[in-house]
């Protein structure tokens, strides 16, 4: 059972993987991108920090058994990159709402790693926070 669960978690881990680093071919500034609604460079580098914290939270969380003193660290390591990300983005609507499921997505994964339960939609909120982030980067 355990080998399986790890497959399906190598699986999708690969899966959002792929999607998070294609390379999709530029066909020029879009209207929202000559508007100027991409955000800042710094932005976009902070919440795709963030998020990778996440993933490397979430990745704990689906490997029992949880360590406490590994998930204190991770949980520490998510939170501080989400508040980094948070005072840099504070001009992106739409990083602004993927951080605040970044949030929720922590504080859900640290029930989990406590054994409350509660990580249920992790990975739905993922692909929401995917696609919210590529709303930032102008995609």
């Amino acid at each position: 059972m355990w080998g399986r669960l790890l497959v399906a978690f190598l699986v999708l881990f690969g899966v959002w993987y792929y999607l998070s680093n294609r390379k999709i071919p530029d066909t020029g500034p879009t209207r929202e991108a000559a508007a100027g609604a991409t955000a800042p460079h710094d932005c976009i580098l902070m919440a795709d920090k963030a998020n990778a914290s996440l993933v490397a939270a979430a990745a704990l969380v689906t490997h029992p058994p949880v360590y406490p003193a590994e998930w204190m660290h991770a949980e520490s390591d998510a939170g501080a990159a989400i508040s980094a990300a948070d005072s840099a983005c504070s001009s992106s609507r739409d990083a602004q709402k993927a951080l605040n499921l970044m949030r929720s997505t922590l504080s859900d994964l640290a029930s989990a790693a406590r054994g409350e339960g509660g990580a249920v939609e992790v990975a739905n909120r993922q692909a929401e926070i995917d696609v919210l982030l590529d709303k930032v980067r102008g995609r």
